[in-house]
Formats: C-alpha cells, sequence, structure tokens
C-alpha cells in the first residue's frame, strides 16, 4: 500500500534561545570551532517520526532546503535550553517544547535582520523572575538581580558583551527563558468587555475618534494585540493601549509596520496629504506599501495579534491593482527618493526563497542609498566569493548602510569614488548553466570611464557570462540612479540572488509607462587578466586589484590570521590602502573600508620619501585544507629615504628566493608604475599589472526580467 509522505523543513536554529545550530541540518557537518555544547541536540517532534495509518506507514522526510511542495517544519533544541526550560515550576516536558515551538513561530523569517546581533533575545527580567536563581544567596542570582534593574539601552549593551565575548552558553540559557516567557504573553486571553467588530451604536455618523491599539511585549519589542476604533467623547485612557485622535472623514490611506511577531506601528495619510504621527512602535521592523483605507474598514479583530495580521493582510490584497508594480515589504531604514522608480532582477532560475507567511510571500528589500550626509558615497565595499555576493556596505562621510546575510562570507573589495565622480551604468554579471550557477556580480561604469567590478576575475571572459542591466532601456542615459536594492530574503548557499536599483529621472525628462526591459549586452575593454589565473590554486575564484605605485602620502596594512609550513600560527598581510597626493585611495588584496580606521600605518608622508615597496610570501598551510601547501603575503616592507636626500632609487627590481625559501618581490615607486595583486582565501600573487587590454562582450541574460517594485 502506497505510503502517505510528510515533509518537513529543518530549522537551523535552536527554538529555545534562537541560535544558529553549528552544522547545515540534514547532513550533520560540525563547525570546527564549536562548543560540546552547542553540538549537544535533539530533535524536538510532536508525533512519532514512523506511524502506522490505515494499514500504511507514515513516511517523514526532513529537507535541509526550502522544498517547492508544502512543508511542515521540523525544529531542534540544545539539550542545555531544554534542561533550564525543565526546570520550572510545572516540569515542562519534550511535548509542551514542541508546543512553545509552533506558539513562537515567527511571521517573518528569522534571517531578515541579516547580521545584526539579536541582543533582544535575552532578558534579565525573565531569568530573575523564572525562580530558577536564588536572587539572594548566589552572587549570579544577585547580578541578574541587579543587571535587569539598569536601562534598556545598557542592558542590550551588556547583553551583546555576553553573547560575543564566548558567553554563548550563559546568553541561551536567557533566551530559552525569555521565549518560554513570550509563549506566555503570545497564549494570554482577549483582554475582557470588548466591543464587537463596527464600532457602537451611532457610530456611522462620527467624525473624531480614537483610534485604541491594545499592546503586549514579546521578546523586547510592543506589538499590536488589537485595535479599536471609539468615538471620542467615549474614550477614556486605559493602562496597556495607545490612542490617537483622527478624522475618520479625512482618511484616505493607512502604513503599517511588521514585527517578528506582529504589527508594531500604524499610521494614517489624510485628504489633505497630511500624515499622523506612528501609533506604536516604528524604530524597526518591515514597511508594508501604503493601503487604500477609509471609515468603511475601520473592523478589526481584538483577539489576537495573529488575527490583527491576517486582517492587515487582507487589506494589502483588496487594495491591490493587477497591473500594479510588484509589492514588496521595505525595511523601515530605507528612505527611498520621490519621484523615482525601483527596479529588481528577476531570474527565472531562481531556487525558492523564505518569505512572510501571512503576505503571500513578499519579498523583503533594503534600500542603500547612493547619497549618505549630504554627499555621493565616498565608497563601497561587497563581499565576494565564486557563486556571489554575501555583504554591500555603502560608505559616506561619517555614515554607512549595509545589507548582510546572517553569516557572510568572502573576499572583501572596496571601490573609493573621487569627488565628483557617479555610476553611469550599473548591472548584474552571471556565470554558468542552470546546474551550476554563479553569480549576480554587480558591475558598474562611472562618469570617469572607471570600472567596479565585484566577482571572480576569470568571469568576465568566460563563454557563458551574461549581463542584465538594472536601468531599464526606456531610462537610459535619462535618470540618475540614488541606490540599491537588495532582497534581504533571496538567498542561495549563503548569497544574494536578487538585486536592484533605484532611479530618479533627470530634470526635465517626463515619466512614462512602459514596462521595464533590459535588451542589450555589455561590452568592456579591460586590462588583461595576470597569467597567474590559469595555475591550480587561483582557480576557480580570485580577485585581482591594481594600484598606482606613485604620489603615496600614506599606507596602510590589514592582516589575519595564517599557518606556517610547519602549521604554527602566524600572520598574513590581506590588504594594502594607499592615499595619494591627489586625495584619491586605492587598495590592493582584499579591504573592507569600515577596517581602515583599525588598519596598521606603515608610512606617512612626514617620515621621509617612499622609494620601494618590498613583499614577502611565504609557504604556508591552507586555511580549510591543511594538506594543501600554499604561498601567501607574510610581510610588506617599505624602503623610505629623507625628504632633503637626493639619493636616486637606481637598483634593479629583482625577485628571489631567501634561503628560508621566502619569495622577494621587489616594486620601484615611479610615475608609470602598476602593480596587480592577485588574491584568493588562501593565497597571494604579485606581478606588474598588465599593459595589454582584452576585450569583453557580455551576453543578455535571456532567463532574466527587470520588474517594477511598489514603493
Amino acid at each position: 500500500m502506497a505510503n502517505n509522505i510528510f515533509v518537513y523543513l529543518a530549522e537551523p536554529h535552536c527554538v529555545l534561545c534562537r541560535a544558529a545550530l553549528p552544522f547545515y541540518p540534514g547532513i550533520n557537518v560540525f563547525r570546527v570551532n564549536a562548543s560540546a555544547w552547542e553540538k549537544d541536540i535533539f530533535p524536538v517532534v510532536g508525533t512519532n517520526v514512523f506511524v502506522t495509518y490505515n494499514g500504511s506507514q507514515e513516511v517523514i522526510i526532513v529537507a535541509r532546503d526550502r522544498p517547492n511542495i508544502k512543508h511542515r517544519p521540523f525544529v531542534f533544541a540544545h539539550q542545555v535550553c531544554a534542561k533550564v526550560i525543565e526546570s520550572l515550576p510545572g516540569s515542562p516536558g519534550h511535548r509542551e517544547i514542541y508546543n512553545v515551538a509552533m506558539q513562537t513561530q515567527e511571521i517573518l523569517p528569522r534571517d531578515c535582520w541579516g547580521e545584526e546581533p539579536p541582543t533582544n533575545l535575552a532578558s534579565f527580567l525573565s531569568a530573575v523572575q523564572s525562580g530558577i536563581v536564588d536572587t539572594e544567596n548566589t552572587e549570579l542570582g544577585s547580578c541578574l538581580s541587579r543587571c535587569a534593574q539598569l536601562p534598556p539601552e545598557l542592558q542590550y549593551r551588556i547583553l551583546g558583551y555576553v553573547q560575543s565575548n564566548k558567553n554563548a552558553v550563559v546568553f541561551s540559557l536567557m533566551a530559552a527563558l525569555q521565549t518560554f516567557t513570550a509563549r506566555r504573553l503570545l497564549l494570554m486571553p482577549a483582554p475582557p468587555n470588548q466591543l464587537t467588530p463596527g464600532g457602537p451604536p451611532g457610530f456611522d455618523y462620527v467624525d473624531t475618534a480614537h483610534v485604541c491599539a491594545s499592546l503586549i511585549d514579546v521578546l523586547g519589542r510592543s506589538y499590536m494585540w488589537g485595535i479599536e476604533f471609539l468615538p471620542t467623547q467615549s474614550h477614556r485612557p486605559t493602562p496597556g493601549k495607545e490612542c490617537m485622535e483622527v478624522r475618520l472623514n479625512s482618511v484616505r490611506h493607512m502604513e503599517f509596520i511588521l514585527g517578528m511577531f506582529g504589527i508594531t506601528a500604524i499610521r494614517f495619510l489624510m485628504d489633505d496629504d497630511s500624515i499622523t504621527p506612528w501609533l506604536g512602535d516604528a524604530r524597526k521592523g518591515w514597511r508594508g506599501k501604503v493601503v487604500g483605507f477609509t471609515r468603511e474598514h475601520i473592523q478589526f479583530p481584538r483577539s489576537g495579534q495573529r488575527d490583527l495580521v491576517r486582517r492587515f493582510a487582507e487589506l494589502l490584497v483588496q487594495t491591490a491593482r493587477q497591473d500594479a508594480p510588484l509589492n514588496v515589504l521595505w525595511d523601515t531604514s530605507s528612505r527611498l527618493l520621490e519621484g523615482g522608480e525601483s527596479f529588481l532582477a528577476h531570474y527565472y532560475t531562481d531556487p525558492p526563497c523564505s518569505r512572510p507567511s501571512a503576505f503571500l510571500g513578499l519579498p523583503m528589500c533594503r534600500y542603500l542609498p547612493l547619497r549618505l550626509d549630504g554627499h555621493y558615497m565616498r565608497a563601497i565595499t561587497m563581499y565576494v566569493f565564486d557563486i556571489g555576493v554575501s555583504c554591500i556596505v555603502v560608505h559616506g562621510k561619517t555614515s554607512y548602510r549595509w545589507v548582510s546575510v546572517p553569516l557572510r562570507k568572502g573576499v572583501a573589495r572596496t571601490f573609493y569614488f573621487t569627488p565628483g565622480e557617479e555610476i553611469t551604468t550599473l548591472g548584474l554579471v552571471s556565470v554558468g548553466d542552470r546546474i551550476r550557477p554563479a553569480g549576480p556580480f554587480p558591475l558598474f561604469k562611472t562618469n570617469l570611464n572607471r570600472v567596479g567590478y565585484f566577482g571572480p576575475a576569470a568571469a568576465l571572459v568566460d563563454s557563458t557570462a551574461r549581463w542584465v542591466s538594472l536601468i531599464p532601456d526606456h531610462l537610459d542615459r535619462k535618470c540618475t540612479v540614488t541606490g540599491l536594492v537588495v532582497d534581504q530574503m533571496s538567498i542561495f548557499f549563503g548569497f544574494f540572488k536578487t538585486m536592484g536599483s533605484h532611479c530618479v529621472l533627470n530634470e526635465g525628462v517626463v515619466a512614462g509607462h512602459e514596462s521595464p526591459t533590459s535588451s542589450s549586452g555589455l561590452h568592456l575593454t579591460l586590462p588583461d587578466r595576470p597569467r597567474v589565473l590559469r595555475r591550480l590554486g587561483f582557480t576557480p575564484f580570485s580577485v585581482v586589484s591594481t594600484a598606482r605605485l606613485y604620489d603615496i602620502k600614506q599606507v596602510r596594512v590589514l592582516l589575519k590570521d595564517a599557518r606556517d609550513f610547519g602549521n604554527n600560527r602566524s600572520f598574513r598581510y590581506c590588504g594594502l590602502w594607499f592615499l595619494h597626493g591627489d586625495g584619491s585611495v586605492e587598495t590592493l588584496g582584499s579591504w573592507d573600508e569600515s577596517l581602515t580606521k583599525f588598519a596598521k600605518v606603515i608610512y606617512n608622508e612626514a617620515d621621509g620619501r617612499l622609494t620601494r615597496v618590498i613583499f614577502r610570501l611565504k609557504e604556508g598551510r591552507h586555511p580549510c585544507v591543511w594538506a594543501e601547501v600554499v604561498r601567501y603575503m607574510s610581510d610588506i616592507s617599505l624602503r623610505v629615504v629623507p625628504h632633503e636626500s637626493e639619493e636616486e632609487d637606481t637598483e634593479e627590481e629583482p625577485w628571489m628566493f631567501t634561503e628560508a625559501g621566502d619569495y622577494v618581490i621587489h616594486c620601484k615607486i615611479a610615475s608609470s608604475k602598476k602593480i596587480a595583486w592577485t588574491f584568493t582565501d588562501a593565497c597571494d600573487d604579485i606581478q606588474d599589472a598588465a599593459t595589454d587590454t582584452v576585450s569583453c562582450s557580455l551576453s543578455r541574460h535571456t532567463e532574466c526580467n527587470l520588474v517594477r517594485v511598489e514603493q
């Protein structure tokens, strides 16, 4: 008899402390540096995995990647987290822990905040109120009690320190207790004496009313439990509620913010273009599009936050137009410029992504403005690997904006803009076929004809390379790119798969209604690739950076851990930063602008005149495959002479092997000198930059189209 098959999706987090598990669910490959308590986990199931049903066996399939068919969650928990919950009064068992997991399922995907530390998941107050710690006779209990009385901002600072300083087990136990407390709040009965939907008798003739939101606190955030409209004359202030006055006949639209467990804030747009203040907590979350709203829509449930979410989802569907742009959720920090249009590059072959459960799978987008602090961005950094980009940072003069996957990886590359330089061409490069796709990798050209490319060096000359422009054909040379758009949850193997742009029409250009298309390829003329890219160890992934060795005012270096040939701990010079006399900045190797202020300064113009840079490469162990020997940058030294010295550096630029087996390369400072650093996660190479050029013609991507996005 045929089996009854049920498909489950393995959750990669502990259901109690919310911490990422140190393995890929379904494969059981443990993280190398994971502690013993992190590996001690167990599956939390509500039913037997194999049961007999009507004479046939029920089969459970636990998938690691999100399947395309209907599925259920399959959850895990740390043994230590379960033990602390089981020590609570009433001794909750595994079955109740499973119920906790189901009741505290988030409305939003858990990874929608990227790498932001979730310090709000733990609470000193929950740990004290649990009763499992003696606050009077133990130092730990006394410490937790005093911490619970501190201001919230200071508590978050302490929790962040506890989480990041190898005390993760303490943080996890506190987070487990907080989760159990949240479960009790989410199961609270509806407040008594609630009015029936539609308001009191005679409400149809009322114009001025109070909007009252019942609030509950879950994991450090306030959520709306219910919303009701009351005539102003019958309204009375009530504890646990926030209220504001509105004119019902003047309301035309409503805007809301969605948090992990429900609606956190709402506001109304009036017929005179005025906007009410936010009702609720609008500091952080995901903003839905402005929906049409009048007094006919004032019926809201008052029985719980999930019913309220469903009501907002209904309003979103009811006001949607069939020909409208793609509806998305925007991060609340996204402030798009008015008068512009946003576009996403949608690949037909993209894998299924994590989406909000109650909002029809809407994309969750973050906006990175290219203008910060009143000026065009100073630099842009991306973390690149062989199959995509995991992090993008836009740097302004004093601030920055960023978007990242939960566990970013790859090589950091930074492009520095000169004053007056702006992006004029922007698009994505993809390589490979449907079975082994790689990318997209962002590429742009500036008005100074410079190219910024964030991908493997060999990809641009690959026969399978394809191009899609993020500036649609009908806006080509008629708009200014003012920002990047990234779908936070469109992630495949830890890299972003869906990116786009925000374009503002130039002055005098009239907006049209054309469908966005990208119908042409891209032609580039670039310096020839370094020969080392053909060697084993530099394929399939290498990034190449070049810099001028002339008119240098300051030099900085970045270091990272490495292993020498004897497998002893050593250091690797991974990046070099040059400040030129004209104020421009160039980098070699791997460089993250966010780390510049922490980088070591090895030369200042006041030290003397720089005449030579000397690179030393050492043989060592591959950081991931210790049996493999690679050559990495072990030292960078400089030759500096006094400014008043008339001595000229007339020596040749030798390359040699030392007695210790190190490879040494000398590079002289000269107006025509330009060098290239080929960098991978394991090895390095330095040589003169190529003077020959190569022509790259990228064909149009036929399995990708541009989609206009609702703002």
